[in-house]
């Protein structure tokens, strides 16, 4: 009797799990991609939401007693 047992449709079964291999590559390759792009963008909103608060700062002196600012509002 031969020592190897050759099962139906095994090449089958191993060529889907080779297709499964390439597949969860390329999807962890996108979900890399994904988290990339989601970390530039969160870097670039983190820098304009400092400009703007900047700019506003500038613009819009603040004039509440819990930010620490001494400025009050003038009244004629």
């Amino acid at each position: 009797m031969s020592e190897y047992v050759h099962l139906i449709g095994a090449e089958q079964v191993q060529s889907a799990a080779v297709s499964m291999r390439g597949a969860a590559e390329e999807m962890r390759q996108a979900a890399m991609t994904i988290d990339g792009a989601l970390e530039r963008h969160r870097l670039f909103m983190d820098d304009w939401l400092q400009k703007l608060e900047q700019v506003l700062s500038e613009r819009i002196p603040c004039h509440c007693s819990v930010c620490g600012h001494q400025e009050r509002l003038e009244y004629d």
